[in-house]
C-alpha cells in the first residue's frame, strides 16, 4: 500500500472516530456532520440540522439551533439561527441547585476558557429571562468572575427594554447583577435611560 493512501486512510478512520465521539458526547440527532481540517489534523466540528432543529446538550446547557460549531482544540460553542438555549449559569452547582438562564436568539457564543455566554439578533432582539429579570436587547452578555467562574452579571446592549417584578428599564446598556439581582443603566449616549417604577397595590 503506498504512503499516500495509507495517509488518507488514517484520515478517514479519523473522521469516523471524531463523528462518533461527538455523537455519544453532545447527544445530537438529526443532522449533518462535517469535520473541518486545519494542518492535517481536525479543527471544528460543524452540525447543521437536515430537517429540523439540532439539539446539543451538554453539562451547563441544553441547546437546539440549526447550525452548530464545535472548536475542537479550544472547546468553544457557536450556535446559528433560530436558538433556543437554556444554560445553568454556575458551573460549579449542579442544575437542581440554581435557576437556568433561558435565551431566543439568532446566534449564541459560549467561550469555553472565561465562561462567557455572548447571544446576539439580527433585526430582532435577544430575548432572556432569569428568575424575575426578563430582557430583550440586541445583544446579551452573562459575564462570569476571572478568579471564582461563578456569574457576575448580565449586560444587555442595545434598545434594551429590561424588567422585573416591580420595574421596567429602557436604555442602550442595562447592567444585571447576580449578586444583589439589581438593575442599573450604563448608558454612554446622549439617550436619556427611561425607568418606570410600578406600584404595588394594596390589598385589604
Amino acid at each position: 500500500m503506498s504512503t499516500f493512501n495509507t495517509f488518507y486512510e488514517h484520515i478517514f478512520r479519523a473522521l469516523i472516530i471524531t463523528i462518533l465521539i461527538f455523537l455519544i458526547k453532545f447527544g445530537l440527532s438529526d443532522f449533518i456532520a462535517l469535520i473541518i481540517y486545519k494542518n492535517k489534523k481536525p479543527s471544528q466540528a460543524v452540525f447543521t440540522s437536515n430537517t429540523k432543529l439540532a439539539h446539543l446538550e451538554q453539562p451547563t446547557n441544553i441547546s437546539s439551533a440549526r447550525e452548530f460549531i464545535y472548536d475542537i482544540s479550544s472547546n468553544d460553542l457557536t450556535a446559528l439561527r433560530d436558538v433556543n438555549s437554556t444554560i445553568w449559569p454556575d458551573q460549579k452547582l449542579s442544575r437542581d441547585k440554581q435557576d437556568p438562564v433561558y435565551l431566543l436568539t439568532d446566534n449564541l457564543f459560549i467561550d469555553n476558557e472565561s465562561g462567557t455566554i455572548t447571544a446576539k439578533s439580527q433585526g430582532k432582539k435577544v430575548n432572556l429571562t432569569y428568575q424575575n429579570t426578563k430582557g430583550q436587547s440586541l445583544e446579551a452578555v452573562l459575564l462570569k468572575e476571572k478568579k471564582t467562574g461563578i456569574p457576575d452579571k448580565i449586560i444587555f446592549r442595545g434598545s434594551a427594554d429590561v424588567n422585573q417584578d416591580d420595574k421596567e428599564i429602557s436604555s442602550e446598556e442595562v447592567v444585571f447583577n447576580f449578586k444583589d439581582k439589581k438593575l442599573t443603566s450604563n448608558t454612554k449616549t446622549n439617550v436619556r435611560p427611561k425607568t418606570v417604577i410600578f406600584k404595588k397595590e394594596e390589598t385589604n
